[in-house]
């Protein structure tokens, strides 16, 4: 049985991890309602708000431009929203530094981050999708209807790597506020709900500085609008924005993360010299004192009795050792936080707190 469990996960795949890992975060979102419920809901009943409701007498146009408009906009929600806030929750509650320690693949937790986005922004788009096409009476050909829906899944790539941004920059509870700040003027400011000749000079100036903006010409043009070739500008400048917040975003907690594992190692190579020097002393070439007998006559020990105490001797110094390493790990991880959000230790700037390493 052993070698068929052997064989079994010799043969699993490497991204198997993976797969886990997102399903897992998945579900994780979709049974959370104060994410779920709003990120799928708020686009569709928007567009048919706005669009159908108090707007029933707008042309074909029209509703194209806003099933393009809403559709970046359902886009954006779950894409900031499932990293922003997941990212300070798991951050703030020390869930980044546990999965660090676990035997996964580096690259798992935001692989899984990413197909969820996507797998949310699938269904925002096929809801906004039958929407249209029933509803609004949107006529699309089948190459503009993939190419929309292609340009909202791609689409999650620059906007995950922002909300991963925001996410360092705060915790858990001010998370939604700053993304919030975020989200609702890029949305207005980058002509998502109206055509950017409605607006102001100034705001219309600076439009192409959001990153909603490029998206949703891309997705215009998908809709029939312009001349219905993909503005490859556009989509260069998305990839730039991408990189340029995943590299902002992996500074911050990067550096943390680094010197936590600098103040462990340092607090273990402190603790482990005991336990080196203990076996220095009582190693296998030691002889312990001689024990007397009942009789009080001094006889030699045993051979089993040398075995037993020098294994009582190691084990007894190794527990100590552990227990110090743990205790000195644990006040090195805990003061470098506290460092880190802006807290007075004083002892943190003297290295790593001595323990006795007693045993409790």
């Amino acid at each position: 049985m052993d070698a068929t469990n052997t064989v079994a996960a010799a043969g699993t795949p490497r991204w198997n991890p993976c797969l886990q890992e997102a399903r897992y975060e998945f579900l994780r979102l979709l049974r959370s309602p104060s994410f779920s419920l709003p990120v799928l809901l708020f686009p569709p009943l928007f567009y048919l708000l706005f669009g159908e409701v108090f707007g029933a007498n707008r042309s074909p146009e029209a509703a194209r431009f806003l099933l393009a408009g809403y559709s970046v906009f359902g886009v954006m929600g779950v894409a900031l929203f499932g990293f922003g806030v997941t990212v300070a929750l798991d951050r703030e509650q020390g869930l980044l530094l546990l999965k660090r320690a676990q035997p996964m693949p580096p690259g798992a937790y935001l692989l899984a981050k990413v197909a969820m986005a996507m797998l949310f922004a699938a269904i925002v788009l096929v809801l906004l999708a039958l929407l249209g096409a029933t509803v609004a009476g949107v006529r699309l050909a089948p190459a503009q209807w993939s190419g929309l829906f292609a340009t909202g899944l791609l689409g999650v790539l620059p906007f995950s790597a922002l909300g991963l941004w925001l996410g360092t920059l705060v915790g858990g509870r001010g998370a939604p506020a700053l993304i919030n700040l975020v989200y609702l003027p890029m949305a207005f400011l980058s002509g998502l709900f109206l055509p950017l000749s409605m607006l102001p000079a100034a705001l219309k100036s600076i439009a192409p500085l959001w990153p909603a903006y490029h998206l949703a010409r891309i997705a215009q043009a998908q809709a029939g609008f312009g001349d219905g070739a993909t503005p490859w500008a556009a989509v260069v400048i998305l990839l730039g924005v991408t990189a340029l917040f995943l590299f902002l975003a992996r500074r911050r907690p990067g550096d943390l993360l680094t010197r936590v594992s600098r103040h462990a190692c340092h607090a273990v190579s402190r603790t482990v010299a005991p336990l080196d020097q203990a076996r220095a002393r009582f190693g296998a070439g030691a002889q312990p004192a001689p024990r007397v007998a009942a009789m009080g006559r001094v006889r030699p020990p045993a051979v089993d009795d040398v075995g037993v105490r020098d294994a009582d001797i190691h084990h007894a110094g190794l527990r100590r050792a552990l227990v110090a390493a743990h205790r000195t790990v644990l006040s090195a991880v805990h003061r470098t936080l506290r460092r880190h959000y802006g807290a007075a230790d004083a002892s943190g700037r003297r290295g790593c707190r001595r323990h006795d390493g007693a045993v409790p």
